[in-house]
């Protein structure tokens, strides 16, 4: 019952209605259950068949410690901070029904407790707050009305102490709980659901409130399904004095035809976003619509024909509040297109693909087309399988202006690095902006300040080095969201773009021996008669590998030659991996991996330079049955030279020990980052311990 339920809460898809009100009927719900679980039946009267009828009680006692401290270092500046964490709690549980079990079940959990949190830092926006004892009260109540029927109601209030602790938001009582409803209905041919939820998070530091709606339905019938669907949120948050407040709508129709008995379907999808934040930084209004259709059809000949329409608009605006500053830029593209295949047996597959393209954006516009063939011819041979494969493709693209692309997304750690998705990017026109793990809302980042520019042949690489107060996450493996709008170079020209090529792959001795090669080229022309910038692109490469494997081993070795007048490099990389079951209870993973990257030089760049990596993790599990233990240990070592000189080490652990009723669990994990640029030295330093105790009572 109890999996049931926890079930039922992770679909929680959420509803608005405004903070009081929510309050209002989670005080409904906490009395409704204090008077269902407190009442003698006999005081009900002729009710008394609907008296709660409990059959299961859990008492536990939970005692958890934990501490973590961080340090982050440049040439002239240090910062750290400590969060040290006691926490005992006793804990009662129990589940139930009334009338009937499948009428309405429900599950109650209490707990009450102290904690002991003791905060040192020095981190902007934060200060030392030295030990303090709080009480802790907890709860969680749910209940299902008519569970196992075609619709039921789910109806839950629940509030978590200390629930963030010490990760990611500073400050000791924070306390965060959930109120909501979930409505669902299902009966074939239809599926609805209607949630609402109304969440809120409160710290010394830190506020958050958010109500949102969630309602989708589904038609499905053997020939067609109808889906559609409706999003609303909205958050007001508050860290730091800057307060933001964030409003997301999402509306969505989907729908599938199938026809001649499953050989034949359309597809088509259309969604609109809009997101809105308003802050004291900077105001934002971001709208994004699609529509795509594609069309399948099996036709005679062993052929079939894939027929495709992609419509994509954004617009941006963005403010600076009290100021008259704004920014405006939109971005549309269709794309339209047709596939052709034909299958030759199953030996022989030919593909023939027609694209065209259209950009329009505020500061330029591309438009196109793209024709490519290629065929793929698998055989059986003696020891094993032989596949080798032929493209050939052709594009004709007019750039006008400098087009815009806006709010790529791209995700990296503190110090990580990504490169930006598209090629001839202006470097001068990249702007950025991280994702807070506390409010949701973007904050604006400063180049050379927060992050570094380094154009590598026709590419750009971003390169991570500090994060604003407001968006750093204490959390040093924490994976943030950035966006990037930038501006491709400026072009008045028709490039034609032909590119050709083979492979080869063989698998042998039971895909044990697995050698393969490749070779492409690709070559511009452009229309002289008008502006062009770059330099047309003429490359070929060349790719050789083996890929070896017998249990427990396995070996990757590749070699790679890219000659270009753009961005040429020869890479070379090899891959070693050990997996084995030691015994029935022993587990062990290794991985090393190595990787050398020569850029010899390139246009626009006076030198080339070297990259080289190396890597290794390393994963172990022990079990011990008998003590109903389980140790599970991880470590990574990273080094990296080329632009900069990088250094990480990470150690992870975790001890788990089951005892009749009684558990404990005991984790430990270091990390460790050394950067050398050229303007400096950085390190940052985590480590994290911590200790939990379960002792069930009864």
């Amino acid at each position: 019952m109890l999996t049931f339920l926890s079930a039922q809460a992770k679909e929680g898809l959420t509803v608005p209605c405004c903070s009081d009100a929510m309050q209002r009927i989670g005080r409904m719900i906490t009395a409704a259950f204090v008077l269902m679980l407190s009442v003698p039946a006999i005081a009900w009267g002729a009710m008394g068949q609907f008296a709660p009828k409990i059959y299961s009680t859990e008492g536990e006692v939970l005692l958890d410690g934990s501490y973590e401290n961080q340090r982050f270092t440049t040439e002239n500046n240090s910062t750290s901070r400590s969060n040290t964490l006691f926490t005992e709690r006793f804990v009662l549980t129990t589940t139930g029904w009334v009338y009937h079990p499948r009428f309405l079940i429900f599950l109650a959990k209490v707990s009450a407790g102290l904690a002991h949190e003791n905060i040192t830092s020095d981190y902007p926006y934060t200060e030392s707050q030295g030990w303090n004892t709080t009480f802790m009260p907890e709860y969680e109540l749910r209940a299902v009305l008519l569970p196992e029927h075609d619709y039921n109601l789910e109806l839950y209030t629940l509030r978590r102490d200390r629930y963030l602790p010490g990760t990611v938001v500073l400050g000791y009582d924070t306390v965060g709980t959930d109120t909501g409803a979930i409505f669902k209905y299902k009966r074939r041919p239809w599926a609805y659901t209607l949630a609402y939820n109304y969440t809120t998070v409160d710290s010394d530091q830190y506020s958050k409130d958010t109500s949102s709606w969630r309602t989708n339905a589904v038609y499905f019938k053997d020939w067609v399904t109808f889906a559609g669907g409706y999003f609303h949120e909205e958050s007001d948050n508050t860290y730091s004095n800057v307060s933001t407040n964030l409003k997301t709508d999402e509306y969505s129709l989907e729908n599938q035809l199938r026809f001649f008995h499953n050989q034949g379907n359309l597809t088509s999808n259309w969604s609109e976003i809009r997101f809105k934040e308003d802050s004291s930084l900077e105001n934002l209004d971001d709208r994004r619509r699609t529509w795509n259709e594609r069309l399948y059809l099996d036709l005679p000949w062993h052929l079939n024909v894939n027929l495709y329409y992609n419509y994509y608009d954004e617009t941006s605006d963005t403010e600076l509040p009290n100021s008259n500053i704004s920014t405006t830029l939109d971005n549309t593209s269709k794309t339209t297109g047709v596939t052709l295949t034909h299958r030759l047996y199953q030996s022989l597959v030919t593909s023939y693909n027609f694209t065209s393209i259209s950009v329009k954006s505020t500061t330029g516009d591309t438009d196109g087309t793209v024709h490519s063939l290629s065929t793929v011819y698998t055989k059986n041979i003696p020891r094993g399988l032989l596949t080798a494969g032929l493209n050939y493709s052709q594009s004709d693209i007019d750039r006008t202006g400098t087009p815009t692309f806006l709010n790529e997304t791209d995700v990296a750690q503190l110090f990580g690095e990504f490169t930006l998705q598209q090629t001839d990017v202006d470097p001068d026109t990249i702007s950025m902006r991280v994702k807070s793990p506390f409010t949701d809302g973007f904050v604006g980042l400063v180049r050379d300040l927060h992050y570094l520019v380094f154009p590598i042949g026709n590419t750009v690489r971003i390169q991570i080095i500090s994060l604003p107060p407001v968006a750093l996450s204490p959390d040093p493996f924490y994976l943030y969201t950035f966006q990037v709008t930038y501006e491709l170079i400026r072009d008045e020209a028709t490039i034609k773009t032909t590119t050709y090529g083979a492979s080869l792959k063989l698998e042998l001795f039971e895909n044990s021996v697995s050698p393969y090669v490749s070779y492409f080229h690709t070559e511009q022309d452009t229309n002289t008669s008008r502006s062009f910038s770059g330099e047309p692109l003429d490359t070929t490469t060349y790719i050789a590998g083996i890929y070896l494997q017998k249990q427990p081993y396995s070996l990757l070795l590749e070699y790679q030659d890219v000659q270009s007048n753009v961005n040429p490099y020869t890479m070379m990389k090899a891959e070693a991996m050990y997996r084995k079951d030691l015994s029935a209870y022993t587990r062990l993973h290794l991985k090393a991996i190595y990787q050398k990257t020569k850029h010899d030089e390139t246009f626009g760049q006076e030198s080339g330079f070297t990259e080289d990596f190396i890597g290794g993790t390393l994963w172990f599990q022990r079990r011990y049955p008998k003590k109903n233990m389980t140790l599970n240990l991880g470590a990574t070592y990273n080094r990296s030279t080329g632009l900069n000189t990088r250094q990480s080490y990470s150690l992870d652990g975790e001890l788990l020990w089951k005892l009749r009723q009684f558990e404990l669990r005991a984790g430990i994990g270091l990390g460790y980052t050394n950067i050398d640029y050229d303007s400096g030295k950085q390190e940052s330093l985590f480590q994290r311990y911590s200790l939990s105790v379960r002792r069930q009572i009864f």
